[in-house]
């Protein structure tokens, strides 16, 4: 940002929550609509970049909101707003303001399984937080491990020409290489660190992907289950609107009319499941599924 602080996650949900507004925040820090946009972008790197855009309309929503006594108290608020230390806050932008993503209604209870996935997406969260935290320490420090290797060559020249002054110039290089030797430690442990973060992050987003895929069965008289979710509702509304489009695909000429009827029900069913494991007696509906699923 422009004044030189940093505005975290977890910062940008306590100002949410008080009622801030983008032109809030950008007050408050000295920035511009696109810089805001941009770190917001970068805070929320992860996935196809739509959360950012996601805590953005939050912010802008806040707008609709009571702000009471007019703009100079909004003003006095923003102006004695304290910056949030990160260590002091334990709920994630996720519980506070993430909309609802569309999904297949749940009946009952919340599934022990879902509840393990909003986990481990909290713990995707952090890790990409931690990672790119770690990434700004690794380039900072890099550039400060070139300053001294830059500084070593121009000592190592002065030695040669200036021998009278050999002792003080050969004492300086001497601290300047322990200097080096030492960031190089502290370079080689932050990569060490960010390489570990990196696998854990990995194993998590395996993890999610496992625990949120949804066996779907296709048999041959037109019946679509998921017999391991029985709580989720297979919603086929609006499949009508896609036959025609699908019974004009190659992968589709194949296929009887009841086979198209069944595809298009199919292909609007997954539409709001993100992982699929489909199961279906006939192949060649199978082979056309993928192929628009792609």
């Amino acid at each position: 940002m422009s004044n030189g602080l940093i505005i975290t996650a977890k910062k940008i949900q306590v100002l949410l929550k008080r009622g801030c507004t983008p032109e809030d925040i950008m007050q408050k820090y000295g920035c511009t609509e696109e810089e805001f946009k941009k770190h917001l972008e970068r805070l929320y790197s992860s996935g196809d970049g739509s959360r950012a855009k996601e805590i953005y309309k939050a912010l802008e929503a806040n707008r609709k909101k009571p702000r009471g006594h007019g703009s100079a108290k909004t003003a006095k608020f923003i102006d004695s707003t304290p910056v949030v230390d990160e260590s002091s806050e334990s709920t994630t932008i996720e519980e506070s303001v993430k909309e609802p993503v569309e999904a297949p209604a749940i009946n009952g209870h919340e599934s022990d399984k879902f509840k393990v996935i909003l986990e481990l997406r909290k713990e995707e969260e952090d890790l990409s937080n931690e990672i790119i935290q770690f990434e700004s320490d690794h380039k900072k420090l890099s550039s400060e491990h070139r300053e001294c290797i830059g500084e070593l060559r121009e000592l190592q020249v002065r030695i040669e020409k200036i021998k009278n002054d050999l002792g003080d110039c050969q004492l300086k290089f001497d601290e300047v290489t322990a200097r080096a030797d030492e960031i190089a430690g502290q370079m080689n442990e932050v990569a060490r660190l960010r390489n570990q973060k990196k696998m854990i992050l990995e194993k998590v987003r395996q993890d999610i992907a496992e625990k949120s895929t949804v066996i779907i069965c296709v048999y041959k008289d037109g019946c679509i289950e998921a017999p391991e979710n029985p709580e989720l509702t297979l919603e086929d509304e609006g499949f009508q609107t896609i036959k025609a489009e699908i019974a004009e695909r190659e992968e589709c000429l194949d296929l009887r009319m009841r086979d198209i009827v069944t595809l298009s029900r199919l292909v609007k069913i997954c539409e709001k499941i993100e992982h699929v494991n489909l199961l279906c007696d006939n192949p060649v509906m199978e082979q056309a599924f993928w192929a628009i699923r792609r």
